[in-house]
């Protein structure tokens, strides 16, 4: 062969030796298949045979092995993995001794997988798609991977209870299924299927809410946020797994006494449990008188009571089968007597009381529950008395001071013991010490039980006296401690003596005379003359002394009766009363006894403060006042045309919108009963009284408005031919100027009629009059065309920031200056009172200084001055205009205006309605479109600048929006600055306005008259 055919087969034969690689490789290879994970750090997988190039795998990686050689001494594996196509894919060779079989071993266990956790469809790590819900699974097998990683293959279950694989996943993946005890009955709210297991697939029961399905919980399950019951039904089935959400409690509710006696109504059965286990026939118990304690509804709405033969449990009876055996007096007696028990059970439970003393109470309460229970409506009535009774009859528990006095008692004895014995003691001697020592002994029990609570006052009441009756009859003298007594009432009765000095009281001189007896056995005491016993009997004559002193209750129950009698004049709200009459009936009620003394005392400064009190309420009188003012007021309804609006100042409204709160009230007291809550003092009612006279004997005619009229009727007399010579017209205005002379409320028919008749003389030509003004339309003395009261100028000459402040001002801006000044005309109600404020500071500042400027511009040729004064008229203009640009327009004064102009809209239409009507009945030509042009030539009245009754699109400015808003209420801060753009809107649509308006009152109106 040549050198050329040699080459070129030794590189086909190269190519074919790499081309066949892993072939050559496997040419001896054996057979082998089974999964192995590489179990150390140090493994190399090996591109192919040759065991030269290799990477190094991850500890862990899990392979397939499909073969197996042995090469210079390795047992080396060749392995492959699944792409996520699910196609092996040759990955090389691995040392066996780097790698163990990966096997499954066997596990059990159920399981919550959280949904969002990776779990996958092989072990090399291809996701499997699976429901993102938390839910519950079983482990079937565990792998242990090479780093020592453990993973489970879990399943579920679906509906035909067959094992659904779901795939490998990490043990921390998972988390054991557990449980919490629980143990209710809860009824079916809605139809539902129970589920025989956890993996919520397989169907357990079906169960329909109309048939009152109940269940009892044993166990809960809380999986993905949801709790399942596990639950059972009669003779403890296991019914599934059922979804807390569609069941609800099954509460017992307790009966109302009144309500729980019954009787049989229907031959039905009851129930042992709430799963209808049959446990008797109601038939058995007709004509008994039976008791319904609680009551249960099922999801289905039926009820079932838990019934009871006296201490019997018949069973859960439907209470469509039961009938109230309780007629409405017994019912109502039932009711009481309980409330009684209930309420002295609590009393019972906080009393501190002596325990023999809250025996006996008790048995009472348990008797009067055996009474309720037998039902007779006789003894049923007593029990609140009795109980009542039982509660009054409670003694007091003992308190720190008993104690002590106990403790006093008991020394007295020991120390008189103590003094007989010293003088040596015969046989009658022997027993009175013993019966003093008895006594002292008896004592001490007393304090033991006292400490405990068992023992009342009255017990150490009884312990002490039980001491003093043994000595006295000891015959030992006085002790220290039986002195000190007599000490401490002899100063009792020495007050009760000098705080009675001025007093209408009895018996005062005789306890006089006791305190002087007192004094002087006590004097006689120091030679040891006295005993115990005549110590305790002064203190006995003492304390009956002071018993005796009574004061006389005549002059108090007098004053009681001059109190209620100017009570009955006054107004007072239905709370002061009813603490009035509790007050005047604890005094009336106050025993004459000495030992109220205080009490008369306080009760004599309760009735003075009480008097003082009432002569500030407002009395019958005052209001009788009010109502007169207010009647008086009231006359202006009668007024003809607008009498009510020309003379309805707002100090009038104001006066009388205060005194008609205040009477509102004052009514809502009537001799049947007493509503009022507001405090009202006679103060206030006299100040509403004496202002709505005042403002209205201070009412007069709208003289701008009428002058106005009058003006404008001269005006036509001396412009106008037709009226320079008419002598009828002449002397009407002449008429008209001496009635106007006196604008009180009293002239204003005089004025009205004179008014009318230079109107309806001038009629025809009242367009050429000065604003076509009418004394009755009140406040359109401002509605003058000619006056921009809106000044729109204002912001058509703009200043710059940056010439604000600079020397030499020109001509043109002093003008500027001048001209806001002259425009600023008489708006203020129109704005908001904070911007015109600040406008009107800066104006007057603005004209301050501009008239300043001026006068040194006269007298001063120096230029510096020129130029300072030049400044200061620029930052003043630079003020004006900052605070021209932050006036606004007054929102709320706008709604006011508007509001009345669409009331006299609507008056006007209806006025124009009639008048058409009245035409046609009568013969004459009114025809369809005279009506629809005065309707809508009246839309737009317009009382005051602001008063625009209607928008340019037909709708009133009350009309309200979908966002709930009118116009008006809706205008944004920006549509409030008066600028030149806004202020040039709303003044066509005044002008609109306007112009329909004079259409309606001097085009049609008067056609309407002819």
């Amino acid at each position: 062969m040549s050198k050329k055919a040699i080459l070129s087969a030794l590189l086909v034969s190269s190519a074919l030796l790499g081309a066949t690689a892993a072939n050559a490789a496997t040419s001896d290879i054996k057979a082998e298949s089974k999964k192995v994970t590489v179990s150390t750090e140090k493994a190399k997988l090996y591109k192919d045979s040759k065991l030269k190039e290799s990477t190094t795998p991850k500890n862990g990686t899990v392979y397939q092995v499909d073969g197996y050689r042995n090469i210079n001494d390795k047992h080396v594996y060749r392995v492959y993995q699944t792409d996520k196509n699910g196609k092996k894919a040759y990955r090389g060779y691995i040392d066996s001794k780097d790698t163990k079989d990966l096997k499954a071993e066997k596990a059990k266990g159920q399981f919550v997988l959280n949904g969002k956790t990776n779990v996958w469809k092989n072990f090399y790590w291809t996701a499997k798609n699976t429901d993102n819900a938390e839910r519950v699974v079983f482990a079937k097998y565990e792998y242990t991977l090479g780093n020592g990683q453990k993973y489970y293959s879990v399943y579920s279950k679906d509906a035909a209870g067959k094992e659904v694989w779901q795939g490998y996943t990490t043990k921390s993946n998972l988390k054991e299924v557990t449980s919490t005890k629980e143990s209710k009955y809860v009824a079916l709210k809605k139809d539902t299927k129970s589920f025989a297991n956890l993996y919520f697939q397989q169907t357990k029961g079906n169960f329909d809410v109309k048939s009152g399905v109940n269940f009892k919980v044993t166990r809960y399950y809380t999986i993905d946020g949801k709790k399942y019951y596990s639950t059972e039904r009669a003779g403890k089935t296991w019914t599934g797994y059922v979804d807390s959400s569609v069941v609800e409690d099954l509460k017992a509710e307790k009966v109302a006494a009144a309500d729980s006696y019954v009787k049989v109504a229907k031959d039905w059965n009851t129930y042992s449990d709430h799963f209808y286990t049959k446990k008797a026939k109601l038939a058995d118990y007709k004509g008994k008188n039976l008791t319904a304690k609680y009551v249960y509804t099922y999801g289905n709405g039926k009820k079932y009571a838990s019934l009871y033969d006296g201490d019997t449990w018949v069973g859960y009876a439907n209470v469509q089968a039961l009938a109230s055996n309780t007629d409405e007096e017994t019912r109502k007696a039932i009711d009481a007597a309980n409330d009684a028990i209930k309420k002295a059970e609590d009393i019972l439970s906080k009393a501190q009381a002596s325990k023999e003393s809250k025996e006996a109470a008790q048995k009472v309460i348990d008797a009067a529950k055996e009474t309720v229970k037998k039902g007779n409506l006789e003894d049923i009535k007593k029990v609140p008395a009795q109980i009542a009774e039982a509660i009054k009859g409670l003694k007091p528990g003992a308190t720190t001071i008993d104690i002590q006095r106990v403790e006093e008692a008991i020394k007295s004895g020991e120390e008189a013991i103590k003094s007989v014995e010293s003088q040596g003691i015969g046989s009658q001697d022997k027993e009175r010490v013993q019966a003093v020592k008895d006594a002292i002994e008896n004592a001490k029990k007393v304090i033991a039980d006292m400490k405990k609570g068992d023992a009342s006052t009255e017990d150490a009441d009884k312990a002490i006296q039980a001491i003093e009756d043994a000595i006295n009859e000891l015959g030992a003298p006085a002790t220290t401690i039986s002195l000190e007594q007599l000490r401490e009432a002899i100063h009792e009765a020495e007050r009760l003596y000098r705080a009675t000095e001025n007093a209408a009281v009895t018996g005062r001189d005789e306890l006089g005379k006791e305190i002087k007896a007192a004094k002087d056995l006590l004097a006689s005491a120091k030679d040891g003359k006295v005993t115990n016993k005549q110590v305790t009997d002064e203190i006995k004559k003492l304390e009956d002394a002071m018993n005796n002193v009574k004061f006389d209750k005549k002059d108090l129950l007098d004053e009681v009766a001059a109190v209620q009698k100017l009570a009955s004049n006054v107004y007072m709200t239905k709370d002061g009363e009813e603490k009035f009459v509790k007050a005047m009936t604890a005094i009336m009620n106050l025993d004459a006894n000495s030992d109220n003394y205080g009490k008369f005392l306080e009760a004599k400064s309760v009735l003075a403060d009480a008097k003082a009190g009432l002569e500030k309420q407002p009395n019958k009188a005052d209001g009788e006042a009010l109502n007169k003012a207010m009647n008086r007021v009231k006359e202006l309804a009668k007024l003809p045309n607008q009498g009510k609006d020309l003379y309805g100042t707002p100090a009038l409204k104001e006066a009388y919108n205060k005194a008609n709160q205040l009477m509102t009230e004052m009514k809502k007291v009537t001799d049947k009963e007493n509503k009022a809550t507001v405090k009202i003092s006679k103060a206030e009612v006299e100040k509403a009284t004496q202002d709505l006279n005042l403002a209205f004997d201070n009412l007069g005619l709208n003289e701008d408005a009428l002058n106005t009229f009058i003006k404008a009727a001269k005006d036509l007399e001396s412009k106008d031919d037709k009226f320079t010579n008419n002598v009828e017209f002449k002397k009407a205005v002449v008429d008209l100027e001496v009635a106007a002379k006196d604008t009180h409320f009293e002239n204003y028919g005089k004025i009205v009629d004179a008014a009318r008749k230079v109107y309806d003389m001038m009629i025809q030509d009242l367009q050429t009059v000065y604003n076509g003004v009418l004394p009755w339309n009140n406040n359109q003395a401002e509605v003058n065309p000619e006056v921009n009261v809106i000044s729109p100028k204002l912001g058509v000459k703009a200043i710059k920031e940056d010439t604000a402040a600079t020397p030499g001002t020109t001509l043109s801006q002093k003008e500027f200056v001048s001209d806001i000044v002259s425009k600023a005309g008489h708006v203020a109600d129109y704005y908001t009172k904070d911007s015109y404020d600040k406008f009107a500071t800066a104006l007057t500042v603005a004209q301050t200084i501009l008239a300043d400027a001026k006068t040194k511009d006269k007298v001063s040729s120096s230029a510096s001055v020129s130029a300072q004064a030049g400044v200061q008229v620029n930052n003043a203009m630079k003020e004006l205009v900052d605070a021209q640009e932050g006036l606004r327009f007054n929102k709320d004064k706008l709604i006011e205006f508007s509001n009345n102009g669409h009331a006299a809209v609507q008056k006007w239409q209806i006025e124009a309605k009639k008048a058409v009507s009245q035409k046609q009945k009568s013969g004459a030509t009114a025809t369809v479109s005279t009506v629809e042009q005065v309707e809508a030539n009246g839309k737009a009245a317009n009382q005051g600048f602001w008063a625009l009754g209607y928008q340019q699109n037909g709708k009133w400015m009350g009309h309200k929006d979908e966002s709930g808003k009118t116009f008006l209420e809706g205008l944004t801060d920006e549509q409030l600055k008066p600028n030149k753009e806004n202020a040039e809107k709303l003044a066509q649509m005044m002008y609109n306005a306007e112009n329909d308006y004079y259409t309606y009152a001097y085009t049609v109106a008067p056609q309407l008259k002819k």
